[in-house]
């Protein structure tokens, strides 16, 4: 990631200050430069002066005695680089063939407060604004543009010139960012995939393939641009707020079993082996990190391994239907997210409604299903489904530090029959 300059304006026009050698009595200021190269000056340089005022891949404070990096830190108010900048101060300090501790020996916490726009400094984990108290996002935000490649800003600078980011809309769990801009006196939203990103590719495929019976209905974002290899998109912005912030009404869930009826009776396509690999899947999770219980960690493995694996019949899904991606404006729902759409049979989109919705009111299910139509969930494999969510939920959130989710996947584990 790059870091662009963010303290005052103007100390970006100081002159450049003589570059220097380490000295062994105190620290220097450096910077890594975009070649990844190591620049030092005295310690109490301005470190946009140092860059010429340029983004730079770290900056901070660093120490070296013969030949050995002593003291290392990110601490630099005018860039803010969070600490995740230490693999790029790693590899300048190994091309030097300097040794170093490994890791910064102080590691700073930036946040730039979304309400006053205080720059703070995390302390003890407290992330609240020293200035105004307001609650300070977890991921790193003085630049939302930050996380994006160079062919991401290339292609982004190529489609919206000139566009402003008005917001930044990213989960802050998963490699994608997600910004709302202002372009030509409208709104859109971009979503920028990191290097492990596989849902870039998988929502551009939706957008192409599956979205047209809600997109002629202005019930989905419609996409303006998309480039699979840059795992770059942009698609119309669509107003309103999470169906989370509403009241649970049945009308909004009659309306979201009516659009996903839709995009469930485009296409259908029989899978053989579909089971098969699932059930390896699921086996692989078992033998991955989680906090399930050894004993019903056993009573999957026997389960999973006794499955039949018959052929099911698998439509477009979205993968993640429930209302955190349900957008409600004007008593309206629309949808959000496609990130995870793929072919799989349909009673995959109701698993997680049947545990965190409808388990709990059975009218917001009766609404569904008279939006939605038959009921696929009285196929014999959408129990074999519920488990695999469960697993899936427990593992997933145990990798990703979500212990909410991680709750609910282990409550779905402990219910099983």
């Amino acid at each position: 990631m790059r870091y662009r300059y963010v303290g005052p304006a103007g100390l970006r026009d100081q002159p450049p200050p003589p570059v220097t050698g380490p000295d062994p009595d105190e620290a220097s200021t450096y910077v890594i430069d975009l070649d990844g190269r190591l620049r030092l000056a005295p310690r109490r340089s301005e470190h946009v002066a140092l860059a010429g005022g340029r983004d730079v891949l770290a900056a901070g404070e660093i120490t070296i005695v013969d030949g050995r990096v002593t003291e290392v830190s990110n601490q630099s108010t005018g860039y803010c680089p969070d600490p995740d900048c230490w693999p790029a101060v790693a590899r300048a300090l190994d091309r030097l063939g300097l040794a170093h501790p490994g890791g910064f020996t102080t590691a700073i916490v930036f946040r730039r407060c979304p309400d006053c726009g205080e720059r703070n400094i995390v302390r003890d984990g407290d992330f609240i604004c020293a200035l105004c108290d307001a609650e300070l996002p977890q991921r790193w935000n003085f630049d939302p543009l930050a996380p994006l490649s160079d062919r991401q800003r290339e292609l982004l600078d190529a489609w919206f010139p000139g566009a402003e980011v008005v917001h930044d809309h990213s989960w802050g769990v998963a490699a994608t960012t997600v910004l709302e801009l202002a372009y030509d006196n409208r709104h859109l939203i971009v979503k920028a995939g990191g290097e492990t990103d596989h849902h870039i590719a998988r929502e551009l495929h939706a957008h192409r393939n599956w979205l047209r019976p809600w997109t002629t209905r202005n019930r989905a974002p419609r996409l303006l641009h998309g480039d699979d290899q840059a795992k770059l998109l942009a698609t119309t912005y669509l107003p309103g707020s999470l169906a989370l912030d509403h009241e649970a009404e049945p009308s909004f869930y009659r309306q979201a079993g009516e659009l996903l009826a839709l995009l469930h009776a485009q296409t259908a396509t029989v899978d053989a082996d579909f089971e098969r690999r699932e059930n390896e899947k699921n086996l692989l999770l078992l033998n991955g990190p989680h906090r399930i219980d050894a004993a019903t960690v056993r009573r999957l493995r026997d389960l999973i391994t006794g499955w039949p694996t018959p052929p099911v019949t698998l439509v477009p899904t979205h993968g993640d239907w429930q209302p955190r991606n349900w957008l409600i404006h004007d008593d309206t729902v629309s949808i959000i997210d496609f990130g995870r759409a793929a072919m799989r049979p349909a009673w995959t989109d109701f698993n997680r409604l049947t545990v965190q919705d409808f388990s709990t009111r059975p009218d917001l299910e009766e609404a569904f299903l008279l939006g939605y139509g038959p009921d696929p969930r009285a196929a014999d494999g959408s129990y074999r489904s519920h488990v695999r969510e469960a697993i899936g939920t427990a593992c997933w959130a145990f990798a990703h530090g979500q212990e909410a989710f991680e709750a609910q996947g282990l409550r779905m584990l402990a219910g099983l029959r």
